[in-house]
């Protein structure tokens, strides 16, 4: 299990997690599966757009008792994805809790709430995320478009809203590069 997952992480600094979540898969069908696993691949096939995988994945790493918060965090922007935002919420506030101010968090969650329709607790967790000094442009992108929907009445149309999860959502932070 440690060589896939070492491999797995060369592969992804490499830019290929593609691959990397393709030596996982084989380690787990090979019958090596240990939590570092299941998360490491969770959290990949989140990158690689496959939030029902993940959640699967992720929900069997402990979320409720992880000291990883890429864990629940990871698990939130699936759930989020999924369109799951009470659920989705719940687990990224724990990812707060593990890894209090953290701007990706607090980016992801903000996106939750937007989708949620809760534009005004959204734009306060990014003017916090903003606040972090991070240099992660799509929180000032996420702030300007919260900012832009207190705006619109109701905020977006029903048919708008599902265009926001996958460009607005940063499941790619969620995975370390290590």
């Amino acid at each position: 299990v440690g060589a896939a997952l070492r491999y797995a992480r060369h592969l992804k600094a490499a830019g290929k997690p593609k691959e990397a979540l393709e030596i996982l898969d084989t380690a787990e069908e090979a019958g090596a599966a240990n939590a570092a696993l299941g998360t490491t691949q969770g959290l990949l096939s989140l990158q690689q757009g496959n939030a029902r995988k993940a959640q699967q994945l992720l929900a069997k790493a402990s979320p409720e008792t992880t000291r990883d918060w890429r864990v629940p965090s990871g698990l939130g922007v699936a759930l989020a994805t999924l369109g799951r935002q009470a659920d989705a919420q719940k687990h990224l506030k724990r990812a707060l809790e593990l890894s209090p101010g953290n701007p990706i968090v607090l980016n992801n969650l903000a996106m939750s709430h937007i989708l949620d329709r809760k534009v005004d607790q959204a734009e306060a967790l990014l003017k916090t995320a903003k606040g972090t000094g991070t240099q992660r442009p799509h929180v000032a992108q996420n702030l300007t478009l919260a900012m832009a929907l207190k705006g619109q009445p109701e905020g977006l149309a029903e048919a708008e809203m599902p265009r926001l999860a996958p460009q607005k959502t940063a499941a790619s932070d969620v995975v370390p590069a290590q």
